[in-house]
């Protein structure tokens, strides 16, 4: 079945992790709820949750192992409590009408809830950057958002554009969503 993906990966301490879920869970049935009585139906498929570990290079067994900047998973050195991350993947049948709002509202909601105890990451496979017409078309996350949640990792996030373009100074590997994205 093909599927919209909405995906982030939150990273936290172990000890939030309940709490993350359950606030999720209550946020996520109330916007159901509030769409159900607008006659709206944008979820319709599955919620994911998972819980994993961060990429830590000491855990690779390669001598001068470094920490990729832009993993989702690239552990916060202002923030070393924060060991696990919580991804979040709501699913809906392409098409849906207002799935677009709902991942907005949805969003808009993780990125304010989640501040207080941990980072918001984008999952780079799924949708996010939502505004009502789609993925990839909210310019605040884009150009705030998403590079902030990447600083203080190995490095900054400029730190790792400037590595991109060094590696490909004539951007032959690229596109308008990482032209905008690495801007």
């Amino acid at each position: 079945m093909r599927v919209t993906a909405n995906g982030y990966a939150v990273h936290m301490s172990r000890s939030n992790i309940q709490r993350a879920v359950h606030e999720f869970y209550v946020q996520y049935q109330a916007l159901v709820k509030k769409y159900q009585n607008m006659g709206l139906f944008p979820m319709n498929s599955a919620v994911e949750i998972r819980i994993t570990g961060l990429d830590h290079a000491s855990d690779v067994s390669v001598a001068n192992a470094v920490t990729p900047t832009f993993s989702a998973l690239s552990p916060r050195v202002d923030h070393p409590e924060w060991d696990v991350a919580v991804w979040f993947d709501i699913l809906t049948i392409p098409g849906t009408p207002a799935e677009a709002r709902y991942y907005t509202e949805l969003e808009s909601w993780m990125f304010s809830n989640f501040q207080s105890y941990g980072c918001v990451r984008a999952e780079w496979s799924k949708g996010w950057a939502y505004t009502n017409k789609g993925a990839w078309t909210n310019q605040d996350v884009i150009n705030t958002k998403i590079p902030e949640s990447f600083n203080n990792t190995n490095g900054s996030w400029n730190d790792a554009v400037a590595i991109l373009d060094k590696y490909d100074p004539k951007k032959v590997f690229t596109a308008n969503l990482l032209n905008s994205l690495f801007s």
